[in-house]
């Protein structure tokens, strides 16, 4: 796994990594979240392949165009084959909004989160009910990174099967 690039041959891009832009209350919030977001897909990228990620040109949130946003970002999710959402903090974003969406295309999806209970009920009771939904409850970037690594190694490695159920989230 180590050095090893993960790449997908089937869509335009491996990862679909959702991230909260215009639900955070403050611009610096934002600044602070994408920079962490940035670090990940820069790990991810080298680890894994494509990451297609919202706010990579996105340097404030004044600038989002919502109408264009929501067109680009549901063609990407249909268009990837793993879908992270990192959730840091409890919020009304459009990742869960995004976060269903992949769920209803059966994406295999991974829910970065600093605690499991700010998730939605729905959400919470996906991660236990299908095996392609995964929570991992984590502040630290390259603790997240290795989790999504190897959870995406494991599933490639299945030919398309999904990992095991999990019962516990992992730590």
């Amino acid at each position: 796994m180590e050095g090893e690039n993960l790449v997908s041959v089937h869509n335009q891009y491996d990862i679909f990594l959702a991230s909260p832009i215009s639900s955070f209350g403050s611009a610096s919030q934002y600044i602070d979240d994408r920079y962490n977001t940035l670090q990940l897909i820069g790990i991810l990228e080298d680890k894994v392949g494509t990451v297609f990620y919202a706010g990579r040109n996105l340097p404030d949130k004044e600038n989002l165009d919502g109408d264009q946003e929501v067109t680009k970002d549901f063609e990407a999710i249909r268009n990837c084959d793993y879908f992270i959402m990192c959730y840091p903090e409890k919020s009304t974003s459009s990742v869960l909004v995004e976060a269903g969406y992949a769920l209803a295309l059966d994406k295999f999806s991974i829910y970065i989160v600093r605690d499991l209970s700010d998730l939605p009920f729905l959400l919470q009771f996906a991660i236990r009910s299908f095996k392609n939904v995964l929570a991992y409850e984590s502040e630290s970037i390259e603790e997240s990174a290795v989790f999504i690594e190897r959870e995406i190694f494991l599933n490639r490695e299945s030919s398309g099967n999904r990992p095991p159920y999990r019962d516990k989230i992992m730590k």
